[in-house]
């Protein structure tokens, strides 16, 4: 009696699969959209939405942003940055994953939307009093004076204009 039950079992799992899994049960369904490929590395590119964040994400990618200016990132300025991310409110309040997330996020963002990830800024950073502190955090671990290489003084001033705001003791 067992062994007839088994049969009887697997004949009908057998014809259950044979029913059910056929691509002739199942509607057609559409391919996914193809997703855009990076160019010069040939990767998938994850779309990106330059508008999501707020202050913390304006102020990493100010710094993506100045980073990718000033040519050479300076071992001064990544201690500077780890420091802020580790003491100042509301990155100190993450989690290392957090933050790590928040990194790369602003950076494929950066990278992906190019001019409009600077244009988005004023949409991040909504009122004048997040806009000054954000810029001024970043002067200070940027480190720009006048002896910070043009390109970097000069997308710092772009910033601040597209900002509508001007750090302190800035000329």
């Amino acid at each position: 009696l067992d062994i007839v039950r088994d049969w009887n079992e697997a004949v009908s799992e057998l014809g259950f699969l044979a029913a059910y899994a056929s691509p002739l049960w199942h509607p057609a369904q559409e391919a996914p959209p193809p997703q855009p490929v990076s160019e010069e590395t040939g990767t998938p590119t994850v779309p990106v939405d330059v508008d999501h964040g707020g202050y913390a994400e304006g102020i990493v990618r100010m710094c993506v942003i100045l980073s990718r200016a000033g040519g050479q990132v300076r071992m001064d300025r990544i201690e500077r940055f780890s420091a802020m991310l580790h003491t100042r409110a509301p990155f100190s309040s993450m989690t290392p994953e957090m933050r790590r997330r928040l990194i790369d996020d602003q950076t494929r963002i950066v990278d992906q939307a190019g001019p409009a990830a600077e244009e988005a800024l004023m949409r991040l950073l909504r009122d004048d009093v997040d806009r000054f502190r954000a810029v001024n955090i970043v002067l200070d671990l940027m480190a720009i004076d006048k002896d910070s290489p043009p390109d970097l003084v000069e997308a710092f001033g772009k910033l601040q204009r597209a900002l509508k705001t001007r750090a302190r003791n800035w000329r």
